[in-house]
């Protein structure tokens, strides 16, 4: 709530402004109360806290499956996501967007390097592509 003297910003249980010492109202405490509880659910409101968290999980997703190759798409998203989570006012959901961040640029890291050992691999053992070598595996196996 803010002082009716000077106008600065002061705690919602304080009898005295910290600024200019003058007494703080009860009927002002709890009008001002009412306005600011509006005030933060408008802040609340925004898209970022959505994206903050989509961020997170898209993030956190594209962490895991980079382990298998398939997580750089997942991760991409979840890089542009967090990064616009990151708006948020809220603080809960701004250290949830930069865990997503975090998430997001590790499985990219992470996604990149196992894509390249897998194109290693398979190109050591002759093979254009992982879809050739289980179709390979396949063939021998049920054949």
């Amino acid at each position: 709530m803010f002082c009716s003297k000077c106008g600065k910003l002061v705690d919602n249980d304080a009898k005295f402004c910290p600024y200019c010492g003058s007494e703080i109202e009860q009927e002002e405490k709890e009008l001002e109360v009412v306005e600011v509880d509006n005030e933060e659910e408008k802040v609340e409101k925004g898209p970022w806290q959505a994206f903050a968290t989509v961020g997170y999980i898209l993030g956190l997703v594209g962490f895991i499956l980079s382990f298998f190759t398939v997580g750089l798409n997942i991760a991409l998203p979840g890089l542009v996501f967090s990064i616009m989570g990151k708006n948020t006012t809220d603080k809960e959901k701004w250290e949830k967007a930069n865990k997503g961040l975090k998430f997001a640029i590790a499985g990219i890291i992470i996604g990149t390097i196992t894509s390249i050992i897998l194109g290693i691999v398979l190109a050591s053992l002759g093979y254009d592509s992982i879809s050739e070598l289980i179709e390979s595996l396949l063939d021998q196996y049920l054949n």
